[in-house]
């Protein structure tokens, strides 16, 4: 009996191991083989490099620079001077002309006078004949103010206002009636009418300080309170 066990125990083991073998064998045989890789050589000769050509040294030469030219200066000749003598110019005598100096002098001190003369003369004479001109616009304007008639409705209604009349009185102070006008409205109608009324009212005026003259004549209508 334990022969039989033994003998069973052996058979199995070598069973095994040729199934292993088998199994590597096979195994072996299943692994692809590397390829066969081709390899070319190339033979490469190294050349040694060339030597480098020998360089001419170059041969300096002590170049001495050229000698700087001399300049000779020439001795400047001497020229004489001439001798120019100065020749004596006749002396011209010039008679001297009378001088008027004086003359002139006595010319205008003679017509100071006579305009300072002059001057202290109209003077007085312009502001006379402005004060007169004055004197007689203020006659003038007085009687026109006298002459005023002031319009009833107006007064009613309170209107008060002034109007500026120009006219010409000629020489013997009488007034061109085609002459009257307004030279500034009073704003009321009314109002300029009566002004150039009293204007012709008033006429004639005095003699006037000129021939004949234009004048502006303020006509005021004012309520007594």
């Amino acid at each position: 009996m334990k022969a039989s066990h033994f003998f069973v125990a052996s058979f199995g083991t070598l069973f095994l191991h040729v199934t292993i073998a088998y199994a590597l064998f096979m195994g072996s045989m299943m692994i692809p083989k590397p390829a066969m890789r081709e390899f070319i050589v190339t033979q490469v000769s190294f050349l040694d490099e060339p030597k480098p050509m020998p360089v001419d040294e170059e041969i300096k030469h002590d170049i001495t620079p050229p000698p700087e030219p001399i300049v000779v200066k020439k001795p400047e000749k001497k020229v004489p001077k001439e001798i120019v003598k100065a020749v004596p110019t006749p002396k011209q005598v010039v008679t001297s002309a009378p001088s008027l100096e004086p003359f002139v002098e006595q010319r205008v001190e003679a017509i100071a006078p006579a305009k300072a003369q002059e001057q202290a003369v109209s003077a007085p004479a312009a502001r006379q004949s402005d004060d007169l001109l004055s004197l007689y616009l203020a006659k003038v304007r007085q009687k026109i103010q006298e002459s005023l008639r002031y319009p009833s409705m107006a007064k009613k209604m309170g209107v008060e206002g002034e109007a500026v009349v120009q006219f010409l009185i000629h020489a013997n102070g009488t007034v061109d009636a085609s002459s009257i006008k307004i030279a500034k409205s009073s704003g009321k109608a009314v109002l300029d009418r009566n002004a150039i009324d009293a204007v012709l009212d008033a006429t004639p005026f005095e003699f006037p300080p000129k021939e004949a003259l234009e004048i502006a004549i303020p006509v005021v209508f004012k309520l007594k309170s």
